[in-house]
């Protein structure tokens, strides 16, 4: 019966889903702190009270807005916007999501003690799960109720880690891993996976996408360089997991 109650939830979905919420600090509602758009918070949290308070449905009626599917390249005239979403804001997937999509990309389960295997990272009821993975890249101790204590920064030991790191490196050379699977396949004549279907695939498990024809004739080049096939792949996806595209939300 609290009104600020879907105020304060469509706030912290905005928050996660749009890189700002529509009030910010995402913790701070008060009002002589008001939302940079009130008809929108409004709605929203209408919306959100009228569905039964329903998050699936908020998240939907988010992510299917135009607001959602705005181009993260900013243009000169609102390059310099902090407030009202004149552009899609470029954000670092968050400790648990990126640990689950190194996981889904390298076809590797991460097991968190005392829990079964195949438990995701965005599914640890609390903080009683330690992980060095997880800590690197900054998951909270929830130690504190305050959103702050999730710091969005970068910083150089992430960038070491997903570079040259133990726990990367293990995930793409598992033994029954997408690499490995891939390689171990024979067609019903005993053929192997052809090069063009392995890069596909670990295009579309790394970015969501096709390889370009460009990146397609690369890795053609780098699997004639290369010692083995096993090699060229795994550094392949090494480079995929590396890269902007994958590491942001964009």
């Amino acid at each position: 019966n609290n009104g600020m109650f879907a105020r304060s939830i469509v706030n912290r979905y905005m928050s996660y889903l749009m890189g700002r919420g529509l009030v910010d600090p995402v913790d701070d509602m008060r009002s002589t702190n008001p939302p940079t758009n009130p008809p929108l918070m409004d709605a929203l949290a209408k919306h959100f009270a009228e569905s039964g308070f329903n998050l699936k449905q908020l998240m939907r009626t988010i992510m299917t807005s135009r607001l959602y599917q705005l181009d993260s390249q900013p243009t000169a005239t609102n390059a310099s916007d902090r407030r009202f979403y004149a552009y899609y804001r470029v954000k670092r997937l968050s400790a648990e999501a990126l640990l689950d999509a190194i996981d889904r990309a390298a076809g590797t389960q991460t097991k968190f003690r005392n829990l079964p295997l195949g438990t995701k990272a965005i599914e640890l009821p609390d903080a009683e799960y330690p992980d060095f993975f997880l800590t690197v890249f900054a998951k909270p101790k929830r130690a504190s109720v305050c959103e702050c204590e999730r710091s969005p920064d970068e910083n150089l030991a992430q960038a070491l880690h997903t570079l040259n790191g133990d726990i990367l490196a293990n995930k793409i050379s598992d033994a029954k891993g997408r690499i490995a699977t891939l390689l171990a396949f024979k067609s019903a004549d005993g053929k192997p996976k052809p090069h063009e279907e392995i890069v596909r695939e670990l295009y579309l498990a790394a970015l969501c996408r096709p390889p370009s024809d460009a990146e397609l004739a690369a890795s053609q080049k780098f699997l004639e360089q290369a010692g083995s096939p096993k090699e060229c792949y795994e550094d392949l996806l090494w480079a995929l997991i590396n890269s902007k595209q994958f590491l942001f939300v964009r």
